[in-house]
């Protein structure tokens, strides 16, 4: 564990991802190659889950830890040790094709939430924020719920 220094507490991880992910902590980073990976600090646990969001899962009104799925399981915590199984295929092709760790499908169900996606990061936006204001054009945007 060269490069996390020293810890009295340790846990093993499970990388769920069919490739070996990255986890910051403490300045330094660390792969976690697929399957299990013992001696990790717990302190680093919610780090490398928050950095390892199964994308699409993220509940729209919940974005504490308990709202999304990672692709890092703590084996040493007996509510996530029953998920330290790889991903199926189609649950990776699900989590690589999903534009943003938000939940659409949830989001949807919010009435009035659409998912604007720029250059940089998927965030909600309530609908008709520009039809709201006089005199903005809309030219060149295209509706997101499929309205022209």
């Amino acid at each position: 564990m060269a490069g996390w220094g020293i810890f009295q507490e340790t846990t093993t991880l499970f990388n769920r991802a069919p490739i070996a992910l990255n986890v910051r902590f403490d300045g330094s980073e660390k792969t976690l190659m697929p399957g299990e990976n013992p001696g990790i600090p717990k302190l680093a646990v919610a780090f490398a889950r928050k950095q390892n969001p199964i994308m699409g899962t993220q509940a729209f009104n919940n974005p504490s830890a308990s709202g999304y799925q990672s692709l890092i399981v703590d084996m040493g915590n007996p509510k996530q040790a029953h998920l330290a199984k790889p991903l199926t295929p189609e649950e990776w092709a699900a989590h690589l094709d999903a534009p943003s760790n938000l939940d659409i499908a949830d989001m949807e169900e919010e009435k009035g939430i659409h998912l604007r996606l720029g250059r940089k990061k998927a965030r909600p936006v309530m609908a008709g924020s520009f039809e709201a204001r006089e005199g903005v054009s809309l030219e060149g945007f295209q509706q997101l719920d499929g309205h022209e």
